[in-house]
């Protein structure tokens, strides 16, 4: 994902390079390079905040999470370590990977309005992908 990302800043980035043959020189489409990164960046989003979510539950004794498979597992700590790294860690990637496939979007030549009626329609999606995923979290692991 990270090349991917690099390539999106870059404007050597958006065309195929030349020794790839029958299509190379030509530009990307711009959805053939959005739709992976926007894909990826919303799971980065609904990993993070659903993650900071159920473990601020967790650590304040809402919920219980049963991880199976370990003898001996301190949850609490566990809790803390994805809370204070884990997942700080995915909403740094998911603010780097939205700023640059909003970067790609504008370079590209999406008009203002186009690009707003994208936006709102994406972070509904990414809303309730977040909801899903708290949700199973909280209902799977409990």
């Amino acid at each position: 994902m990270g090349f991917i990302l690099i390539a999106l800043a870059k404007p050597w980035g958006r065309v195929v390079p030349a020794w790839v043959p029958l299509i190379g020189g030509r530009h990307f489409h711009r959805l053939i390079i959005l739709i992976p990164t926007l894909s990826c960046t919303a799971y980065l989003i609904a990993h993070g905040i659903s993650g900071i979510i159920t473990k601020v539950l967790l650590l304040a004794d809402v919920i219980t999470i049963h991880f199976t498979g370990w003898i001996s597992l301190d949850v609490h700590s566990l809790a803390l370590w994805d809370l204070l790294f884990y997942e700080p860690w995915f909403i740094i990637m998911d603010i780097l990977s939205g700023l640059t496939a909003s970067h790609y979007a504008q370079a590209s030549g999406i008009s203002l309005s186009a690009f707003r009626r994208s936006m709102v329609i994406y972070l509904i999606s990414v809303f309730l992908l977040t909801v899903f995923c708290v949700f199973y979290i909280i209902f799977k692991l409990s």
